[in-house]
């Protein structure tokens, strides 16, 4: 997969059951796609289509807030004149930290406070 814009919005559309992406062929994944999304090729021309053929997933690029929340929104794409049901979700931007955090409400309330925001002033 070549190195998408750090600052694009990424989508991970991943689809569930017996649809297998090298198969079919990323051109008709990625109108597949869009055309769930209801965006057309002139609306996207900034959106990065990848599918990841070893990983049986597509990772869409995107700058505009609106094509991210279309491209998640997804539930389902029409390929060949089937539906197949799919899971699309944002990925955490790139300046997170990824990762679990162990262990809640075992700490005091004193370190609490150092380590949450105050709402209330």
């Amino acid at each position: 997969m070549p190195p998408l814009p750090t600052e694009d919005i990424k989508i991970v559309i991943r689809p569930k059951g017996a649809l297998h992406i090298t198969k079919i062929g990323s051109p008709v994944v990625t109108t597949a796609i869009l055309q769930a999304a209801e965006l057309t090729e002139e609306e996207s021309l900034e959106d990065t289509i990848c599918p990841n053929m070893q990983q049986n997933i597509v990772v869409v690029s995107t700058p505009d807030p609106d094509h991210a929340d279309r491209y998640a929104r997804i539930r389902s794409i029409q390929v060949n004149g089937v539906t197949h049901e799919v899971n699309a979700y944002e990925t955490a931007a790139e300046h997170t930290t990824k990762g679990v955090i162990r262990g809640p409400g075992k700490q005091s309330t004193s370190t609490l406070g150092r380590t949450c925001a105050k709402t209330d002033q």
